[in-house]
């Protein structure tokens, strides 16, 4: 239900399972994560996740949800060092580079957001490859849902972004050139 976008129907159900099963950390990330993705019961949804921690520290999945909630309370102190262990974990995954990227931009290590982000971009699709790739160029400055999922990413004047390094995504403006200067998208 929740993954078919019917998440106050999904509530109620993913709460009988982690009291059927409080022990499972699955069940505890899969609700802890999916009311931090949403904003929604902070504090509930972090104490669900340290639950699943405890039980499965080295879940790659799980150090990251729990990373995410306390980058969603703003924690980013926190969250920077789970996040940086899940991406060890698991460095393939889209999900875990790119919250691993907005911690790294949050606290002003831009180089490093837009090697997370880039990273992430080689294996993503469709919207996430698009919002991946707004980043690269805006960083977390705001952009809208329908910025992010529009064909055109709306490039600054003398903007490129270039497909480097086994598809990682880089902005290349007039003042900083690619190294085989082949732009996938210009403005």
């Amino acid at each position: 239900l929740e993954r078919a976008g019917q998440w106050d129907a999904a509530l109620p159900h993913l709460r009988k399972a982690v009291e059927l099963a409080p022990e499972q950390p699955v069940a505890l990330n899969y609700l802890g994560y999916a009311q931090a993705e949403r904003g929604e019961n902070l504090t509930e949804a972090t104490v669900l996740l340290e639950r699943a921690n405890k039980l499965r520290p080295d879940d790659a999945a799980i150090t990251d949800s729990l990373g995410w909630a306390y980058f969603r309370q703003g924690d980013t102190a926190r969250a920077l060092p789970l996040l940086e262990k899940a991406a060890q974990g698991e460095p393939g995954s889209v999900t875990i580079n790119e919250h691993l990227g907005d911690a790294y931009w949050r606290i002003g290590r831009r180089f490093e957001a837009r090697y997370a982000w880039s990273a992430a971009a080689i294996y993503a699709q469709g919207e996430e490859k698009i919002r991946l790739l707004a980043k690269l160029v805006d960083g977390l400055n705001q952009r809208t849902a329908a910025n992010w999922s529009s064909p055109s990413l709306h490039l600054p004047s003398s903007t490129s972004l270039c497909m480097c390094g086994g598809g990682a995504m880089t902005a290349i403006t007039n003042s900083r050139r690619c190294s085989h200067s082949s732009p996938m998208a210009t403005r």
